[in-house]
């Protein structure tokens, strides 16, 4: 039986090439990107939680992250909420 996944986290690369790796990838620890190898950093995440995230980059844009039951709020809300949430200064 299918389910639905929600896994968030990071890809950092190794510096190392698929080809000069010398063994096959450990699936869901490393990938395989361009030829190169990269660590997967990564945490399960509830299918079923609300998410509300956000981080302010250097150049003035905001990354999000939002996941809600529509009939709770809408989209407005929900990026306010994350804003707020996670403290980051417009």
């Amino acid at each position: 039986m299918s389910e639905e996944v929600h896994y968030e986290g990071r890809l950092v690369p190794t510096g190392t090439s698929v080809e000069a790796l010398g063994r096959e990838l450990k699936y869901k620890e490393e990938v395989d990107i361009g030829g190169m190898v990269y660590s997967v950093e990564m945490g399960y995440v509830n299918p079923y939680a609300d998410i509300f995230r956000s981080s302010k980059n250097e150049d003035g844009t905001i990354d999000f992250e939002v996941k809600y039951y529509n009939g709770g709020c809408g989209f407005d809300g929900a990026i306010e909420y994350a804003i707020t949430r996670s403290e980051v200064e417009v």
